[in-house]
């Protein structure tokens, strides 16, 4: 039975997808809903090392918020743009990945560096948007950070949000359009996504789905 050009194109497009959130996975390593990553924090780090205290402040579990420890570290010499070996994350990437809202608001405030991207090439807007980290999200628009910088895979922050699938992911991708990033952005066409996509084209969220019915102004979607 040959298969229609639609239908090839949603299966091919959702076989590519897969592809690429294991990719993501592979890269961020979550745990605990996505709210965690397994990273750092148990990283060996000698007193003497400024940039080894700094990233490990940036890298301990969720929770662990220390300003103190951050500021401690800088004085002491670490570099506020240093990046960790294994993982190619900055102190910036790691506060992110980890929801540390408090050393967040501080690296922006000192001048860290968003564009520097970990060893997958994922900056932290891609980060912040494939864990459905809304208020982070907010924070780095907030600090004119590149929000819709598109990755070498064809896709910007706003599609990462658009593959989750609970509420945060939802409030994510509101937070992206509320600072007028434009829904109908296209994913680039690559080896394994013959067709470019939008958002609401690769959402199985109803959540999402709804949001931009309303942005949009329809309930035909």
């Amino acid at each position: 039975m040959m298969m229609s050009v639609n239908s090839c194109s949603t299966s091919c497009y959702w076989s590519g997808m897969m592809k690429m959130t294991m990719m993501m996975v592979g890269v961020l390593v979550l745990m605990s809903g996505g709210h965690e990553v397994i990273g750092s924090s148990d990283m060996e780090v000698n007193d003497n090392d400024p940039n080894g205290l700094f990233l490990k402040a940036c890298m301990g579990p969720r929770g662990e918020d220390d300003v103190e420890a951050v500021k401690s570290a800088l004085k002491k010499g670490a570099s506020i743009n240093a990046v960790h070996e294994g993982s190619g994350q900055t102190c910036l990437m790691g506060s992110v990945l980890r929801g540390k809202i408090n050393i967040l608001k501080f690296l922006i405030k000192e001048g860290a560096d968003p564009s520097i991207a970990e060893k997958g090439g994922y900056t932290p807007a891609h980060g912040a948007a494939f864990q459905g980290r809304a208020d982070v999200m907010d924070l780095l628009i907030q600090a004119d950070f590149n929000v819709n910088l598109q990755h070498e895979d064809g896709y910007v922050p706003l599609h990462r949000a658009c593959w989750g699938e609970e509420q945060r992911h939802t409030d994510t991708v509101r937070v992206l359009l509320k600072h007028g990033i434009y829904h109908d952005v296209l994913s680039s066409a690559d080896a394994e996504n013959h067709t470019s996509m939008t958002c609401l084209q690769m959402t199985k969220n109803q959540m999402t789905k709804d949001l931009i019915a309303n942005f949009i102004g329809t309930d035909n979607l």
